[in-house]
């Protein structure tokens, strides 16, 4: 698979080492996340990632755990590869998740479901149900996961 498009001849193989998938991964992840993004930390690595880190950034070697910055790694990669470290993640880990707007669009469904729910006609005529249903929404929810959910307003 080449990594750049426009033929640049760069292959994953010689450009990106299997020791960088933690790099890789934790950028993924971070890019993901759906917050602003200026560096992400790697590690604790082994002597094969330290050395594929090193080489990448040009460094005599690399600690068990390194801090890249984001901008740095654009550099070294728009250099090497042509692409950004969006691009990069995005052709080998997979298309980037937007986890704030996630998160964002979930609580707007919660809070629709309590608004419906305290609407709700049966609800609102037997004053019992309301006391019941501020209980479930003070007590929480939880997700397919078993964890815990914000609620949102009170």
């Amino acid at each position: 698979m080449l990594l750049a498009s426009g033929g640049c001849g760069v292959s994953e193989e010689s450009a990106l080492p299997p020791g960088l998938m933690p790099l890789w991964r934790a950028v993924h992840r971070r890019l993901s996340s759906g917050r602003p993004v200026t560096a992400v930390q790697i590690g604790p690595l082994d002597a094969e990632q330290r050395e594929a880190v090193a080489d990448l950034f040009g460094l005599d070697r690399a600690p068990k755990t390194y801090t890249v910055p984001l901008e740095e790694l654009d550099a070294v990669l728009r250099d090497s590869v042509g692409l950004s470290a969006r691009e990069t993640v995005e052709r080998i880990v997979g298309p980037l998740g937007d986890g704030a707007g996630d998160r964002r669009r979930s609580q707007a469904e919660r809070d629709g479901l309590w608004t419906w729910l305290d609407r709700h006609p049966v609800v609102a005529a037997q004053p019992a149900l309301r006391d019941w249903v501020a209980g479930v929404r003070r007590a929480g929810l939880i997700d397919e996961q078993g964890r815990q959910l914000s609620l949102g307003r009170r």
